[in-house]
């Protein structure tokens, strides 16, 4: 590795870890920065993942699960009506 490329690599993970921590009422969970970093996910696409993590409605704090996405209500199709006849 030359040190051109160690200074972006470090300034790629202080970019991630920055934006992972942006909004600390809506924290990022540290497997998955550690995931974006390994796997060598460029910074501005990183923060675009995370922040779609955050607009789904996930809540960390002190590394536990306090909120989850809303779920969709499931929906159930009527039941079939007998005919009645008077359809006439």
């Amino acid at each position: 590795m030359t040190k051109e490329s160690t200074a972006n690599d470090a300034a790629r993970i202080k970019a991630i870890r920055d934006a992972a921590q942006a909004d600390s009422e809506k924290l990022i969970p540290r497997p998955l920065v550690d995931l974006l970093i390994v796997r060598e996910v460029p910074a501005e696409e990183a923060a675009g993942l995370i922040d779609d993590y955050r607009r789904q409605g996930y809540v960390y704090a002190r590394g536990q699960l306090i909120g989850t996405p809303p779920k969709e209500e499931p929906t159930v199709a009527p039941e079939p009506q007998e005919p009645t006849g008077d359809d006439e």
